[in-house]
């Protein structure tokens, strides 16, 4: 339909599509790379995003502990839907990572591989629209320290 596609020089996308969009979640929490820990919360996060996301309007799917393979099945299946009816489409990873690279259930592999599938090219129905990607991992073994604050005087209403 003609003017279903945001213009290129427009100031906001056209969030007004029949459907909102998918929303992929995957929740990695157990490993089998011997050096990575179970990762403990990441359950709690995932039921939080998914309540969220439902209340946007998103179609949402989990998909735990995932192996790299079914990774990209899956956003391989959902870069080929149709997605002329939808505003986005949302991908979530809660797992480990360290340095550009992110865990699956079996192995590491680079966040490039996720997004390549979205380019206009690989999904059309997607062109000029939103293509949301959260990641929750650590990327280097680095803990922050924190900030000690100077007490100050503060009003508050």
């Amino acid at each position: 339909a003609l003017g279903s596609v945001t213009d290129r020089h427009a100031a906001e996308y056209n969030m007004r599509h029949k459907n909102r969009g998918m929303a992929l979640i995957f929740n990695h929490e157990h490993f089998e790379v011997p050096t990575l820990k179970s990762r403990a919360g990441t359950n709690v996060d995932c039921e939080n995003l998914t309540r969220v996301l439902k209340q946007l309007d998103f179609e949402v799917t989990v998909y735990k502990d995932c192996r790299y393979k079914d990774i990209l099945r899956t956003i391989e299946y959902a870069a080929s839907q149709n997605h002329s009816d939808s505003d986005c489409i949302l991908v979530a990873i809660l797992s480990h990572g360290e340095m550009g690279y992110i865990y699956a259930k079996d192995t590491q592999y680079k966040l490039d591989n996720i997004w390549s599938f979205f380019t206009a090219n690989h999904c059309p129905s997607l062109a000029g629209k939103p293509k949301l990607f959260f990641i929750q991992a650590c990327q280097g073994d680095r803990l922050d320290g924190g900030v000690t604050m100077q007490r100050s005087q503060t009003e508050t209403d």
